[in-house]
């Protein structure tokens, strides 16, 4: 894959400096991202001038050597391992009381083994009008992002904008020490474009201002990308205008292409109903999308419980700063991601760069995967049966208005698909009945789930229920409350087959049950 750019490039310059502070757009970094300064500084014309310098930042291309009249420039690069720990700006030092200028960028999908896969040969790039050329430079892979910056120090009435820019790159970057457009005094400017390689090459570039500034220097790398390792895939005959084909097939588990070991006909319950699902006898529900195997949540437990023959799967959401609903059963993300946000404070820009931990499940080795939104959620399962828990009014009474106002929202939201009241089961606790009513009188079905002894505690609530709810090792006089009411029971939570038999045994009709690999339809 080819490198890109993510999140916002930040600049910053300044004179009369011994350092130049970055701001680090860390809402959008992810583990594996590479920090990317286009640096430039006054210094570099003495033996005494020192190199930009950060902790954990390295020069990428040729090393500065001084004396040098091209003065001290170029880029550096630092590769985020945690993104909770990275700090939101960086410091490098400069020579004392010089001019200084930089840029801070994002690049995903760096090679971090041999990040540079080429570079220009000069340090400096060579004279060419009023600016610099840099010489053509590549080798025999696609798979790379170009990096260009062109540098100079500006004199009065000598704009830091290029009135030639390199063709064919992209502007990241265009910021001088002043920090605005001014052309009076002295200023200290950089340039930083992007580009992708054409057939592994980068050609002949060139960078040129209004007139010619004073000490002008170019240059540029290309980071290699990751090569993904080789899908081979399962060979299989197709049908194409009624003649078998060969081919070779492929399936998508959590967003990555994997090599099925052998494919079955799995019936498509495209458009089912709460009615299709309450027919089968005993129905599954997958809880937290088989949060026992997959890590909760996710596009992974989602596919891998249809496979398995699920109907109906549970989501738990939280409404998000920005609006989104962002399946999760905790309200931060501390448990699932280890780093603590609360959703309904978070924007989704911030919250889509996390990704849950398979800690909780039954093979911790396997990938972690990204949070996912509602909209992404029921994409990934057409036509399935959803319970879905809106966290903030599901178990409490006394709601606040943000969290009715967020009810009303994932209501609106659910009546404009298509078949939603006979599709969504609307989950929540005895003590949330207040948003089973407002569910029920919208035309939502629910599921009311008692704990304990809740379901023979008056007031009940059994009146707002369409499915009842009941732990799976609750009494029989307990069981019975909930058969009584001629209405179906959806024992909850199930992980092993004693778990589901016991419940059977008691007048269970459903069960809700996180290990979908060893139970299900």
């Amino acid at each position: 894959m080819v490198p890109f750019i993510v999140g916002t490039p930040t600049y910053a310059g300044g004179a009369a400096i011994s350092s130049l502070t970055l701001t680090v757009d860390t809402a959008s970094l992810q583990a594996g991202d590479v920090l990317v300064a286009p640096l430039r500084q006054q210094a570099g014309s003495t033996l005494n001038d020192p190199d930009f310098a950060s902790a954990g930042f390295a020069r990428l291309g040729p090393a500065f050597t001084t004396p040098n009249t091209s003065r001290c420039f170029g880029f550096f690069a630092h590769v985020v391992t945690n993104p909770a720990t990275e700090p939101s700006t960086r410091v490098f030092t400069t020579a004392p009381f010089t001019r200084a200028s930089g840029a801070m960028l994002i690049v995903r999908g760096v090679d971090l083994v041999s990040m540079i896969f080429a570079s220009a040969i000069s340090y400096s790039g060579t004279a060419s009008g009023n600016g610099r050329l840099v010489e053509a430079f590549g080798a025999a892979t696609a798979d790379a992002l170009g990096l260009f910056i062109g540098a100079a120090e500006f004199t009065v009435g000598i704009s830091h904008v290029p009135t030639v820019a390199p063709s064919g790159w992209t502007q990241v970057a265009s910021v001088q020490s002043s920090m605005d457009n001014s052309t009076a005094g002295s200023r200290t400017g950089l340039w930083a474009g992007s580009r992708v390689a054409v057939d592994g090459q980068f050609p002949q570039s060139t960078i040129a201002w209004s007139a010619n500034p004073s000490a002008s220097g170019a240059h540029a790398i290309a980071l290699r990308g990751i090569t993904a390792p080789p899908i081979e895939g399962l060979p299989v005959e197709i049908s194409i205008g009624g003649v078998l084909v060969a081919a070779r097939a492929f399936v998508s588990i959590g967003g990555e292409l994997v090599t099925p070991q052998s494919i079955a006909a799995v019936q498509n319950y495209a458009g089912l109903r709460i009615s299709d699902l309450l027919s089968d006898d005993p129905f599954y529900v997958a809880h937290r999308c088989g949060g026992a195997n997959w890590p909760e949540f996710s596009q992974r437990g989602i596919e891998n419980s249809i496979a398995k023959g699920y109907k109906a799967l549970e989501y738990s959401v939280w409404r998000s700063a920005t609006g989104e609903f962002v399946l999760s059963h905790d309200f931060n993300t501390t448990r699932m991601t280890g780093v603590n946000y609360s959703i309904p404070a978070t924007p989704w820009s911030t919250l889509s760069g996390l990704t849950s931990t398979a800690e909780f499940t039954d093979n911790t080795g396997q990938s972690r995967t990204p949070l996912l939104r509602l909209t992404d959620a029921l994409a990934a399962a057409p036509g399935r049966v959803i319970f879905i828990d809106h966290k903030a009014t599901s178990s409490e009474g006394n709601d606040t208005p943000s969290d009715l106002a967020s009810e009303a929202a994932l209501m609106d939201y659910l009546e404009t698909i298509p078949g939603a009241h006979e599709r969504f089961v609307w989950k929540v606790f005895k003590d949330g009945f207040a948003s089973a009513e407002r569910a029920r009188a919208r035309g939502f079905k629910t599921w009311v789930i008692y704990y304990d002894a809740e379901i023979t505690t008056a007031p009940t609530h059994l009146e707002l229920a369409d499915i009842v709810g009941v732990e799976w090792n609750d009494t029989q006089a307990q069981f019975t409350a909930g058969t009584d009411t001629g209405k179906p029971v959806l024992a909850h939570i199930i992980t092993n087959a004693g778990q589901r038999d016991s419940a059977r045994t008691k007048g269970a009709d459903g069960f809700m049950n996180s290990n979908v690999t060893l139970l299900g339809p």
